[in-house]
């Protein structure tokens, strides 16, 4: 007979129990909650009760489970249908959305209607879209510490006092409340989505009205205090205002020093030190910067907060390369990953090496971004997580295209392509698209210069599938995927260039160019638009106008440490000044550019450029 077949339990399913059973732990054993059976966007709803009197206060919660918690700056997100935040919308009572990390057994939480309505305004058009982008603080942990914040808004929604359609988005507007004041979390809340949304005055505004309120509440929450003014100090440094940053990461640091626990008034005092230094960083102030971090280090030591360590580290790293010294940064991110060794945190000591990896291949190390690379994809074999593996296939196509090894570069942005797809990463899925085009059009290139142009035209036509692929994933308005629809244009544009089709070359950057006016784009992915400006100039003979492009580009790259991309720049710059009678300015710029690739021990860049230097005529 053969084998049976049984039900099997999914982790799908085991996602589910977890979260539950950490949600109904943090509730108190009084409070009643009920599982929904029929979910059609919700999973559980709960009876809040006081001592032994039930209130008849009710809300619902949604919860979310998951083993692969994306997250962006201070923020959870989880992507959710419209059509059940539209459902969430409907109801009467509040509801609670709750995504429950597994990995470090936390959950995250917000009341989604009025986030909802924030982005009403924020984003109009989230309506049209299938699924929309719930954002959460990573200050919004669940914990038995927020149970009268939970409580005191549901029984605030219960009488009004909170409003049902909209949130007041003014400091003015949320004061005329005379009673049922929303509690601090909720303020924060809504100077978080002012500030996603660009509006920094107005959210400082919320924060400082947040920071009042904790001040005078029954118990002063001091950590809170401390980390809103943290999180003004960062408007502040998004505005320019140094000065006035470091005023408000001071101020936090006085506040915090009294708060209780110990173990979160370290934590808090380790991310105001660590934002500290990245202004220090901004000022050129880099040994300040550096003992800002130590600092940081020091707090944290001993403490189980392992992952609070390595970003700390990082960031002290990060102040030593910025400083100019290179030894230092290695050898503290080395640190870094021998901390998370000894506290056996494998996911701390995979993003360390991929962020070495990929600081190794910006700095031009291709082959040793390459071993980097590999040594994540070893680590993740001892704890999978599908959409970390999607980014070290990325990151190693983009290396390998780099070091002109195409075949092992097209081989692993097709498996990223692939992964992205399976875990749903939109965004991830473009930038494959793009890594994958990049191969391709750089095989065009090949082709077309070997004369064989018919298998160059066949690559093109391969890249330009990819590159309609990836522009068919996103919505031009999603600031999000700006830079990866550039990338893609200006990658097409390249690769007509390539084959001669100079109009169409022409056509795709102008739409590239259109479109950084519209949105913000990375400046680098910028500075890479340029070089293309720059060869299409080439082409039809205007090398002034080249060189202004190959000049702006090679600043950014510097500007940006995208050492990799300097040289080639200075080569470029290099052949348009020898061809417009530049030929002092040619050497200039090549012998600079051969003591840069010495200094970063790239032979190959060394030889081609000292083959270059004797082609010129002799001064």
């Amino acid at each position: 007979m053969g084998e049976k077949r049984l039900p099997k339990r999914t982790r799908a399913h085991v996602l589910e129990t977890l979260s539950r059973q950490h949600v109904e732990s943090i509730f108190p054993p009084e409070w009643v909650p009920r599982r929904v059976e029929d979910d059609y966007g919700l999973d559980m709803r709960v009876e809040i009760v006081t001592g032994e009197e039930v209130s008849g206060l009710e809300f619902a919660v949604q919860l979310k489970g998951t083993d692969h918690l994306k997250t962006s700056g201070d923020d959870v997100l989880h992507s959710c249908k419209v059509s059940t935040a539209n459902y969430f919308l409907h109801r009467l009572e509040p509801v609670m959305y709750v995504v429950y990390d597994a990995q470090e057994d936390t959950a995250y939480w917000l009341w989604v209607q009025p986030y909802l309505h924030i982005l009403d305004n924020t984003r109009p058009g989230w309506h049209d879209r299938k699924t929309v982008q719930i954002r959460i603080p990573c200050s919004n942990r669940l914990t038995q510490e927020v149970i009268q914040l939970i409580t005191r808004d549901v029984q605030a929604w219960e009488k009004r006092e909170l409003p049902i359609v909209g949130w007041p988005l003014s400091a003015a507007s949320i004061a005329k409340e005379k009673q049922g004041k929303p509690s601090v979390l909720f303020l924060e809340n809504v100077g978080d989505e002012l500030w996603h949304k660009g509006e920094l005055k107005q959210a400082q505004s919320i924060y400082l009205q947040a920071v009042e309120q904790a001040e005078h509440s029954a118990f002063d929450d001091k950590v809170t205090r401390a980390r809103l003014y943290r999180k003004i100090g960062r408007l502040h440094r998004e505005s320019g205002n140094l000065d006035r940053a470091l005023e408000y990461y001071e101020n936090g640091q006085t506040i915090v020093k009294a708060a209780l626990p110990v173990s979160a008034r370290k934590i808090e005092q380790a991310r105001l030190l660590t934002e500290q230094a990245a202004v220090y960083i901004d000022l050129g102030k880099h040994q300040e910067a550096v003992e800002c971090v130590q600092r940081a280090v020091g707090l944290l030591e001993g403490s189980k907060a392992a992952s609070e360590i390595g970003d700390t580290m990082q960031a002290l790293a990060i102040a030593y390369r910025d400083a100019g010294q290179r030894d230092s940064f290695l050898e503290l991110m080395d640190k870094a990953r021998d901390m998370y060794r000894r506290v056996e945190d494998i996911g701390g000591e995979i993003r360390i090496m991929g962020n070495l990896a990929i600081d190794t291949l910006h700095w031009g190390d291709y082959q040793e971004a390459i071993r980097l690379f590999k040594q994540v994809l070893e680590r993740l074999e001892e704890s999978p997580n599908l959409a970390v593996t999607a980014n070290a296939h990325l990151n190693l196509a983009i290396a390998y295209t780099d070091a002109v090894q195409l075949t092992q570069a097209l081989d692993f942005a097709e498996m990223s392509l692939e992964e992205y797809a399976e875990v749903g990463d939109r965004v991830g899925e473009l930038m494959a698209c793009a890594a994958f085009a990049e191969v391709l059009k750089e095989r065009a290139a090949k082709a077309a210069q070997s004369g064989n142009l018919a298998a160059a035209k066949d690559y093109v036509g391969e890249a330009r599938r990819l590159v309609n692929k990836g522009l068919g994933l996103a919505d031009k308005e999603d600031l999000d995927v700006a830079s990866s629809l550039y990338d893609l244009l200006r990658i097409m544009a390249e690769a007509y260039l390539a084959v001669g089709e100079y109009e169409r070359s022409k056509e795709h950057l102008a739409e590239a160019e259109i479109l950084a006016q519209q949105q913000e784009i990375e400046p680098q992915t910028h500075a890479h638009g340029q070089v293309a400006h720059a060869r299409l100039c080439e082409v039809h003979g205007d090398y002034v106008q080249a060189h202004r492009y190959l000049e702006e580009a090679r600043n950014t790259f510097a500007t940006q440490a995208y050492w990799k991309n300097v040289v080639p720049v200075d080569i470029l710059r290099a052949e348009i000044l020898r061809r417009i009678g530049g030929i002092k300015e040619a050497r200039d710029v090549l012998e600079k550019a051969r003591d840069l690739a010495e200094m970063r021990m790239r032979e190959q860049d060394s030889a081609r450029i000292a083959g270059l230097l004797e082609q010129l005529p002799s001064p």
